[in-house]
């Protein structure tokens, strides 16, 4: 998809769409004419559906590993039983609506990684405003926020919450490198997990993103 004459913005839904179709053009529009509203309210919804429909899982994986802790560590253990369940039920109870906090957290990782752009475009000699970057921040973050989560909610959901009993199992899910490593230490697990599909789709748009906005080369 073309991007239009200049001076001519294109809706944020339009730029959002190119970049998963055609990212050289939705960055070439970001340069020209910073839009994030979309992207926000996009990713903020796909987001939230999928942390929403991650709770029973995270429910079944806090509930097995604070019962663990009940035992384990001499703190939670020196607790009386009743205590101990009304600390469990509060846990549980706040998981219930974590999801309303996603908009947040998904601003704050724009702001952080348009903030991380911003030094790199600074220690390049680059061009293009923080607004700019943090434009193309929020739009890129609909693969790994966006789509990602919902990828991954949908299979937690389809294994159901008995299947999942500590972080590392919710991890597991993301098409990574720690399928390569089924048996990896639970850490090394974990962080191989975090080179998936959709972090490395990602930082694949935000180098071109950065050429494209920043002019960084």
């Amino acid at each position: 998809m073309s991007v239009d004459s200049i001076g001519t913005p294109r809706s944020g839904a339009a730029v959002l769409w190119d970049v998963i179709v055609a990212p050289c053009s939705a960055f070439t529009e970001i340069a020209e004419h910073p839009t994030w509203g979309w992207a926000f309210v996009v990713t903020g919804i796909l987001g939230m559906l999928a942390a929403f429909l991650q709770v029973p899982a995270a429910e079944h994986i806090t509930r097995a590993t604070m019962t663990q802790q009940f035992v384990t560590n001499p703190q939670f253990a020196a607790m009386s039983s009743d205590k101990q369940q009304q600390l469990l039920a509060n846990v549980v109870a706040w998981m219930h609506y974590q999801w309303l906090v996603i908009p947040v957290i998904l601003l704050l990782a724009a702001f952080f990684t348009a903030l991380f752009m911003t030094i790199v475009k600074a220690a390049a000699g680059g061009q293009g405003t923080f607004g700019a970057l943090f434009s193309l921040a929020m739009n890129v973050a609909l693969v790994y926020w966006g789509l990602g989560a919902l990828f991954v909610a949908v299979l937690a959901t389809a294994r159901g919450p008995d299947g999942f009993n500590t972080t590392a199992d919710i991890a597991g899910l993301w098409p990574s490198l720690a399928w390569l490593a089924p048996s990896a230490p639970p850490k090394l697990y974990v962080m191989l997990a975090g080179i998936n599909v959709f972090s490395v789709w990602s930082g694949v748009l935000l180098a071109l993103g950065l050429e494209r906005v920043a002019r960084v080369s």
